[in-house]
């Protein structure tokens, strides 16, 4: 995963996403994921849990399970 590297220039991504959604954030560490929310304006993100690396499959599980109750417009990730 340290090899992709995307950069998006100049784009408003609050016209991408759709109305009452929001925006989730995955900050993929070698240990751990944190993961953060967006509120509905898409102005502010605040995180919501951080989930211990555990193997693909059973991360994948986990962040699900932990943004399952929002309505999810776009997911943007950062890794180091």
């Amino acid at each position: 995963m340290r090899n992709f590297i995307c950069e998006l220039k100049n784009i408003d991504i609050r016209k991408l996403v759709s109305d009452n959604s929001v925006i989730i954030g995955l900050d993929i560490g070698d240990k751990t994921v944190g993961i953060s929310v967006s509120d509905r304006r898409i102005k502010i993100a605040s995180g919501i849990t951080t989930v211990q690396r555990n193997g693909s499959e059973g991360d994948f599980s986990k962040i699900r399970e932990a943004v399952s109750r929002y309505k999810i417009g776009a997911i943007i990730f950062g890794y180091d």
